[in-house]
């Protein structure tokens, strides 16, 4: 949506208070309680229903799904943020009371008013359960409140006479119906409540005279709140027999978890989806842009490859006159190695540390590099290996270098906080 729902409800709130000054007789219907998520709204409707309205009758009815009104003024707005509104009356056609009994007829009567005026009136089929009438002008949508509130105000003013008319014809039926419009008495009342609630519920404390302000923060809140993507169960499983589009889906899962905005434009776009699978698959695990690591799962994989195990690596290094051709390391299995990529989410340690190696790199030609911290400084050189090599300044050994695994200082990342003070070349 173009415009946040707080602000387009806040806009058509105060344009109808300002309607009233030149009209002081039209009177209109304000959201009365304010269940979670609602308590700052000013009509009935919600940002997930993609609507919100207010009825200037009150025209008891009750019935499941309804808003407790038989005719509302409705706005809405539709994917792309286009904004529009919409009259609706309805009435359960198996009426239980005189009162509902009349809803009824008044909904008829309405359809034939309409129709007389030759403005559109549509089908109501036999077996719907309720009489229903929707009034929509053209055009259905626009860009700006501007725009639409040009148009809503001739439109209620037309829309508002013929339900009217519609009234007194039922009520020539119906002498003891309840329907009539809402009075100054019972309006300034809403309002007072309304304001109370608003009191209840600030999103923001503020003072009087940062009232303006603080309104559009709590706009912008509830406009970050709504754009806020479904947050999904982070462990799913797919489940069903072969060929029921398991590994289909899969593709569908991840990308929805890690892009969802991705996901949201091209969810039915199967060819740009592969595409972005394959961005994020984790094809080298040294390459920090990987996300996705997809395995599959066999009677003959053991727990060694898919967390952590003793797994045979060949040796070429050569004991005396004796070749050892296999020696044993413990190594990482897919799980374990996506746990610890999805650790390292602060600074971006993969790209630095190649960095450093390459700044300080023996074989490239590269000097060493002298770091300074609190009470030590030590020089720090790197030939190629899985370590660095460090001569500590104070050392009473005169200049030995020993030698700092990288793992070691990948553990200590993810586990610690460690702080440079000064880097700088000898």
């Amino acid at each position: 949506m173009s415009i946040p729902y707080h602000d387009y409800e806040t806009q058509i709130f105060n344009r109808l208070q300002t309607y009233r000054d030149t009209h002081p007789e039209f009177t209109f219907s304000v959201r009365q309680n304010g269940s979670k998520g609602s308590e700052r709204d000013y009509f009935i409707g919600t940002y997930k229903s993609r609507y919100f309205g207010f009825t200037c009758w009150e025209i008891p009815i009750s019935f499941p799904g309804s808003s407790s009104d038989c005719v509302d003024f409705f706005f809405n707005y539709n994917v792309d943020g286009r904004i529009g509104f919409y009259m609706e009356a309805s009435a359960p056609k198996k009426a239980g009371t005189d009162q509902l009994a009349a809803c009824v007829a008044f909904v008829y009567n309405l359809r034939k008013l309409a129709g007389q005026r030759g403005l559109p009136v549509g089908v109501n089929a036999d077996e719907k359960k309720f009489i229903d009438y929707f009034l929509t002008p053209e055009p259905k949508l626009y860009d700006t409140i501007d725009q639409l509130w040009a148009a809503f105000l001739p439109f209620i003013e037309s829309a508002a006479t013929m339900v009217d008319e519609a009234i007194d014809i039922t009520k020539n039926e119906f002498p003891n119906w309840q329907a009539e419009r809402i009075s100054l008495k019972k309006f300034e009342s809403y309002i007072a409540k309304m304001r109370r609630r608003f009191e209840r519920y600030p999103l923001i404390k503020s003072t009087p005279d940062q009232s303006e302000v603080s309104d559009n923060v709590i706009a912008k809140v509830k406009e970050l709140q709504d754009q806020e993507v479904k947050l999904l169960p982070l462990n799913q499983i797919l489940y069903g027999p072969p060929g029921t589009g398991k590994t289909y889906h899969t593709v569908n899962k991840a990308i929805e978890i890690i892009d969802p905005k991705f996901y949201k434009k091209y969810a039915q776009n199967r060819k740009k989806l592969l595409e972005r699978f394959n961005q994020l698959l984790i094809k080298d695990w040294d390459d920090a842009k990987g996300h996705i690591a997809f395995t599959t799962f066999h009677q003959s994989m053991s727990y060694e490859d898919f967390v952590e195990g003793i797994k045979p690596v060949p040796e070429e290094e050569q004991l005396g006159n004796n070749t050892s051709p296999i020696r044993y390391e413990i190594m990482d299995g897919v799980f374990k190695l996506i746990a610890q990529k999805a650790t390292w989410t602060k600074g971006n340690f993969d790209s630095i540390l190649e960095e450093f190696k390459s700044n300080c790199n023996e074989i490239q030609g590269k000097p060493v590099i002298t770091i300074t911290a609190p009470y030590t400084s030590f020089d720090v050189i790197y030939r190629g290996t899985a370590v660095f090599y460090v001569s500590p300044h104070n050392s009473v050994k005169g200049k030995p270098w020993y030698p700092v695994n990288i793992e070691n200082i990948r553990k200590a990342y993810q586990t610690v906080i460690i702080r440079a003070y000064i880097i700088r070349p000898m």
